[in-house]
This record gives structure tokens, C-alpha cells and sequence, in this order.
């Protein structure tokens, strides 16, 4: 994963104010980030259900 913006996307972010996307976590620290938001929402959907979201 690269840590620094491109010339490309700095000159972007000067030009627009907005660089878009920016990969900030692999595919797979996802996946295990949202099974886990998914499971603590199962065990308290009154406090943080997905219709909290």
C-alpha cells in the first residue's frame, strides 16, 4: 500500500481540493473489520443495529 500521494494526486488535491480514492486498508482488513462491526451489532441491535447505521 503506498503512503504518499502521487504528483498526479497532489497536483489534483491543489487544483480540486479532493483526492478520491485513496486506498487507507487492504480488502481483507475490511472484510474482518465489517465482520466483526456485524457480529457486535447482532449481540446489540437496540444500541448499534444496522438501522443505526
Amino acid at each position: 500500500m503506498a503512503t504518499k500521494l502521487s504528483l498526479d494526486e497532489v497536483t489534483r488535491y491543489q487544483e480540486e481540493g479532493v483526492v478520491a480514492p485513496v486506498t487507507v486498508m487492504s480488502p481483507a482488513v475490511a472484510k474482518e473489520l465489517r465482520r466483526r462491526l456485524e457480529s457486535v451489532e447482532k449481540c446489540f441491535p437496540q444500541q448499534i443495529g444496522p438501522e443505526k447505521r
